[in-house]
């Protein structure tokens, strides 16, 4: 069986992340399925994650001649058509809305799924964030996408409002962010920052149309690293996507008396153990926060859209989201951080809702499983 996993890009942890997610649950029942992607994806990276690559199904000539080939031809590298494919999961995360644009719904995933989609293949969209769905037509384009999919996990109730009235199918369900039940272990190089307050920058809080927001977000994150300093915590700036995010972290840095370490493990999986083995986080990155909270970590968001609210909502921790352009609230939000962080029965709490998510993918994942079997084994 041959599954292709839609939206995972290499240079975001948060997508490799769905895509290690994904491996692991197929294996517990589907041991010899093989992963794939999109031919978006490198063949380096494809090569590193042991995935393989998918040709795109309506790209032209190029598209053609390869479709002409022997299909052992195309697997000595690394590729499979199309039509090969038996399950399409899509784990784009946060890809489909007016923010986004109708054509990058319809190519990725309308397209994808005509003319392939038959009474034997399954087709899924994992939990992430949808909508809204009111400009150029994209309304039209998910309800015709929807017509392919078997099931449709939204991971919130704002994207189940933006679903809901697009169409009530019963296939259309609720489930949080799937990576809340990956686990990774911290490796020894990085052994020094268990236990550290972890300030997780994010260069989409100041880029594209928020980049007049970006010197209100850069003295947020400065004042977050003094207040955590004069905590008398061990604190580093992680960077969560790299080089992207290094232009904030240097920015931060620059206006502290006393610099941060900045930490950037080249893994996925590192990143999330040392997020998971954190003290506190203050994040920007929306996997960030699913890495600490489903580990009981203490967090402190800031965000860009409707995903990051309903998330600390789900951990029962709504009050402490920032609003980058109101800083007259900014001590009140670090002050209410540093007192769940210090409190013991607050911190059980993050943790006694952590295990209320992590049943709540298990029994997706079940659904799914079961969806898979019952369509190619039955």
């Amino acid at each position: 069986m041959i599954v292709e996993v839609l939206g995972i890009f290499e240079r975001n942890k948060g997508a490799v992340l769905m895509l290690e997610a994904v491996r692991a649950e197929l294996k517990k029942s589907f041991p010899n399925a093989e992963l794939a992607v999109p031919t978006w994806m490198s063949r380096e990276a494809r090569d590193q994650f042991g995935v393989l690559g998918v040709i795109p199904p309506n790209n032209g000539i190029r598209t053609l001649v390869y479709n002409l080939l022997p299909s052992f031809v195309l697997r000595r590298r690394g590729l499979v058509k199309a039509s090969q494919v038996d399950v399409v999961l899509d784990a784009s995360g946060f890809s489909y809305g007016d923010y986004w644009g109708t054509e990058k719904l319809r190519h990725r995933l309308l397209e994808r799924l005509k003319g392939w989609k038959n009474k034997k293949n399954v087709a899924v969209l994992l939990p992430q964030a949808l909508g809204a769905f009111e400009k150029d037509g994209i309304a039209k384009v998910f309800g015709d996408s929807l017509k392919y999919l078997d099931r449709v996990f939204v991971r919130d109730n704002v994207s189940a409002k933006y679903v809901a009235g697009i169409s009530a199918d019963s296939k259309i369900k609720r489930s949080p962010d799937f990576t809340n039940v990956l686990k990774a272990d911290l490796p020894a190089e990085f052994a020094a920052t268990k236990g550290a307050a972890l300030l997780i920058p994010n260069e989409k809080m100041a880029t594209g149309d928020r980049a007049h927001q970006r010197d209100a977000y850069v003295a947020f994150m400065i004042q977050s690293a003094k207040a955590l300093q004069k905590s008398g915590r061990n604190v580093s700036i992680l960077l969560h996507e790299g080089r992207r995010d290094r232009v904030i972290a240097d920015a931060i840095n620059d206006e502290l008396a006393t610099k941060l370490p900045i930490v950037n493990a080249s893994s996925a999986l590192d990143t999330k153990a040392i997020i998971a083995n954190a003290d506190l986080i203050v994040s920007s990155r929306f996997h960030g926060l699913v890495s600490a909270l489903s580990n009981g970590v203490p967090s402190l968001a800031c965000g860009w859209s409707h995903k990051y609210q309903e998330l600390m909502d789900d951990y029962g921790n709504g009050q402490l989201l920032v609003d980058v352009e109101k800083p007259e609230t900014w001590s009140e939000k670090l002050n209410a951080l540093l007192e769940v962080a210090d409190s013991p029965a607050a911190r059980a709490s993050i943790r006694t809702r952590a295990d209320a998510q992590r049943k709540l993918t298990d029994a997706m994942w079940q659904d799914v499983r079961e969806l898979i079997k019952s369509k190619r084994f039955s």
